[in-house]
């Protein structure tokens, strides 16, 4: 699914407009086995991590939070698993995720704490790293508490325009099989937080 469509939010745009616009009909397709992934780019301090995920509190204690503040990331792991929840009794579900950072050329799995981790081509030509935690959940809260977990250990630095600008390009995933008779359709949210540019320059 192409759209060609480009949009411009302003300053006053909710986090639920931009779910819904950028979004809400891509994370639906998931169940479904495609694979979506979610990415923001741009410079330190312009609310990368924010359209992502939230204000900090958002991740730190998912379940008081404001629901109006909540991101991308909250929004989509919220409507997955309702997804999932709606699929046919005979669909047998695992749902799994990963969270790493690349960071000074470096692969770190943010649950475990293992650094430098590898690249790997698989048989069918596919790129995996290798050693990457895969924890199996099943409820949003499990996710949130992964993510806050993760972000805790992700790599941050003062800069002139961001406090706490995060340093590394940050990859979650949650994976979705779905078991089928003799056979498995898998399906991916990726959500990629990438680091911010100092300068406009780079």
């Amino acid at each position: 699914m192409c759209s060609r469509r480009r949009r411009v939010f302003d300053t006053d745009a909710s986090q639920e407009e931009v779910y819904e616009i950028v979004a809400e009909r891509r994370v639906a397709l998931v169940v479904h086995g495609y694979n979506v992934c979610l990415l923001a780019y741009g410079q330190t301090g312009s609310g990368k991590t924010h359209t992502i995920f939230g204000p900090a509190g958002v991740i730190d204690d998912w379940e008081r939070s404001n629901e109006t503040q909540h991101g991308l990331a909250p929004r989509a792991i919220r409507d997955f698993f309702e997804g999932v929840a709606r699929a046919p009794a005979e669909s047998q579900f695992i749902v799994s995720l990963s969270y790493c950072e690349v960071y000074n050329d470096s692969v770190n799995d943010l649950l475990s704490g293992r650094k430098n981790l590898s690249l790997r081509e698989t048989s069918d030509q596919r790129v995996k790293v290798d050693g990457l935690t895969s924890e199996v959940v099943s409820t949003p809260m499990e996710v949130m508490s992964a993510l806050a977990r993760g972000n805790a250990s992700r790599a941050t630095a003062a800069m002139k325009m961001n406090s706490r600008s995060s340093r590394s390009h940050a990859i979650f995933m949650l994976s979705l099989n779905e078991l089928r008779g003799e056979g498995v359709e898998t399906g991916k949210l990726v959500f990629v937080d990438l680091a911010g540019m100092e300068s406009s320059k780079k």
